[in-house]
């Protein structure tokens, strides 16, 4: 945590932050373009320092660059939020069709984080958590995209 925390802060958090603050005092697209130049002068400041530009940040700001053009181009904010809502529709879907090819997707998460033993693993009360699990995370990211998508589409940004 004490690893992770910063490189959050500073690649996902801060761009955030300056995204909502300067929303209603310079606009949306001036918003959108600060956020954007935090991630970029972020990398920038990093390189010229000869210090390592951590992966999540180098995410953060390639995905933040994307959905900025994109969002430049069509001049639609629906575009910009919209992205991120598909990804949690896929993950959703992919939560959903684990359970009945009998891989649930949280049990595979859970062996990244903290690996159990076959005995463990094959014990029918820990499959059954898994697969409710796993059903719980589809259904609560297909929800979440469903409620996005539906604020785009009734509210402005």
């Amino acid at each position: 945590m004490r690893h992770a925390l910063p490189n959050v802060i500073e690649g996902r958090l801060i761009p955030l932050v300056l995204f909502i603050g300067f929303l209603e005092v310079v606009g949306t697209l001036s918003a959108l373009l600060i956020a954007l130049a935090w991630s970029v002068l972020t990398i920038a400041y990093r390189v010229s320092t000869n210090r390592r530009v951590p992966g999540l940040i180098v995410l953060s700001s390639v995905a933040l660059s994307a959905r900025t053009i994109a969002t430049l181009v069509t001049g639609s904010m629906v575009v910009y939020f919209i992205q991120p809502t598909i990804s949690t529709i896929l993950i959703g879907c992919a939560f959903l069709i684990s359970i009945p090819i009998g891989r649930p997707l949280a049990q595979r998460l859970a062996d990244d984080i903290v690996p159990l033993d076959e005995a463990t693993k094959a014990h029918p009360l820990v499959r059954q958590f898994f697969v409710r699990l796993s059903l719980l995370w589809s259904m609560t990211s297909l929800v979440n995209a469903g409620v996005t998508i539906w604020l785009l589409m009734t509210q402005s940004t």
